[in-house]
């Protein structure tokens, strides 16, 4: 059972981790983060040393796909199809975190080692498409460039639909945006 201090310390990271996802790092000040955890700033840094250190905190994930499947007797296009079905569900239960590190992380290149620590952690489905790689059987890339150059377009498709007031919800990805990432990942767009 978590202790007063854990459940506060998780209230001033949830806290923080909406302000930097709707305000960004630098419009987010610790009064704020105080403010909204209820606690003063002197008692939220017994938790946090710093407010760096709350943004490291905040691209934590909060979700993890817990993968134990074995992918070695699908064909390719069912491998694809598992694998994009995965990547669309870390990203989405993970989205203010990806939001948080694809907006700071030019200012504080630290959260890109942060991410590779953490979110990119492989999969039995990442195994299987690295091993189709090596094998011939999927065009040679480098995976951690791709999901990245996904999650990229994901959330530029987002902020777009946001923009432009076609999507409300920078907390979940629309259905459309889904289908186009899956349907770029399959090779489907242009067919």
């Amino acid at each position: 059972m978590p202790t007063k201090g854990d459940l506060t310390k998780q209230r001033i990271l949830d806290v923080a981790r909406e302000l930097f996802y709707k305000k960004g790092f630098d419009a987010t000040s610790t009064a704020e983060i105080a403010r909204g955890a209820s606690i003063s700033e002197a008692a939220m840094y017994k938790y946090y040393k710093s407010k760096r250190d709350l943004l490291t905190a905040s691209v934590q994930p909060t979700h993890f796909v817990e993968d134990t499947s074995d992918y070695s007797t699908l064909t390719n296009n069912e491998l694809v199809q598992c694998w994009t079905a995965l990547f669309l569900e870390k990203v989405e239960k993970n989205l203010p975190q990806y939001m948080i590190l694809f907006g700071e992380s030019v200012k504080y290149p630290e959260l890109s080692e942060t991410y590779l620590a953490t979110f990119h952690k492989e999969t039995p489905a990442d195994i299987e498409v690295q091993k189709r790689i090596k094998t011939g059987h999927f065009p040679k890339l480098d995976m951690t460039l791709m999901q990245v150059g996904m999650i990229g377009a994901l959330i530029a498709m987002i902020q777009h639909l946001v923009i432009y007031k076609k999507h409300d919800d920078l907390n979940s990805v629309p259905p459309k945006v889904k289908e186009v990432i899956s349907n770029i990942i399959s090779g489907k767009f242009f067919n």
